[in-house]
């Protein structure tokens, strides 16, 4: 079974004093080597073991082009061997880090509003390592596709939705997308809180800016000549940023921006061009907004998200 790699996760290693051991991820090999002893007034000898093993647990950017699945190493199987190399105990952590007491692990997707374009791509995660079957809704029938499996525990599903004319909605794993006709040119793919990819369709306006940081010098000159330079430019540090907003989102779908907003893993999905943009998003608090709140009316949020990569200008 699933673990949340937030949920501390205590080894057994019986009523002994003390012990050698490893942990090791199968097929890779030993990641830890340490020794333990027992706590004073313990009857076992307990190590919690989530802080080595969250190291472990990753997130690959999934391929948008074409219906599939790409590997996501955010759930990895670990295995804990005392010092006679007898295996003591072994867990598959997921990458969960919502701090949710009622959340199952083994479900991975959250989407805001399950809101998605016609003309992008759907990605979302399903914790298994086999097929992944789609069903494409339609005004009056369904079909389905299937989505080969890469290996690994998680695949992070890509359909394609523009290949499929006509499309309503769209499930994967037990959870509806609807699919629209919208203008939008933004989503957000980001990692939920719960360790799966998701996408946020930024269905208000946007924005785009390059700030300056700009680094000069000063130089002597013949101010008697017009063009000569006493101050000189030498290079000009450049940060994009975007603002995107969201359409309006009731009350139920505004209590699920934590996932976004907090997503230490996010790109900008530019629908037009088909292009993924690493970003970080800059705003330093979610607002868990509601109708009531909000005067009566529906909310929705703005974000500000600034390029990952290094610009400059000399």
């Amino acid at each position: 079974m699933a673990q949340s790699i937030w949920k501390d996760y205590e080894v057994s290693f019986g009523n002994i004093a003390e012990t050698d051991y490893t942990i090791e991820i199968p097929g890779v090999g030993t990641i830890f080597s340490g020794h333990a002893v027992r706590r004073p007034g313990e009857t076992y000898l307990t190590v919690v073991i989530n802080d080595v093993c969250a190291d472990y647990l990753e997130h690959v950017l999934p391929a948008v082009t074409a219906l599939g699945c790409t590997a996501d190493p955010s759930a990895v199987t670990f295995s804990v061997k005392d010092g006679g190399g007898t295996t003591v105990d072994t867990v598959q952590f997921v990458a969960d880090w919502s701090y949710d007491y009622d959340h199952s692990p083994s479900a991975l997707a959250a989407p805001v509003n399950g809101r998605v374009s016609a003309a992008q791509a759907l990605i979302t995660s399903v914790l298994t390592d086999s097929d992944v079957s789609v069903t494409l809704g339609y005004a009056s029938s369904t079909s389905s596709v299937t989505a080969e499996a890469d290996s690994g525990d998680v695949q992070a599903v890509a359909v394609p939705l523009a290949s499929y004319t006509g499309l309503r909605y769209v499930t994967v794993n037990g959870v509806r997308y609807d699919v629209v006709d919208a203008c939008a040119r933004y989503a957000l793919l980001y990692v939920n809180a719960f360790g799966g990819w998701d996408t946020l369709l930024m269905e208000g306006r946007e924005s785009e800016v390059d700030a300056y940081d700009r680094h000069t010098m000063r130089q002597r000159y013949d101010n008697g000549t017009r063009s000569a330079r006493g101050t000189v430019e030498y290079v000009n540090e450049v940060t994009r940023r975007w603002t995107v907003r969201t359409g309006w989102l009731r009350d139920e779908q505004a209590a699920r921006m934590h996932h976004v907003i907090g997503s230490p893993h996010v790109f900008l999905y530019d629908i037009t061009d088909g292009t993924l943009t690493p970003v970080v998003i800059t705003d330093t608090e979610c607002q868990y907004k509601t109708y009531r709140g909000n005067g009566g009316q529906l909310t929705n949020y703005a974000i500000t998200v600034e390029l990952a990569q290094d610009m400059t200008r000399r």
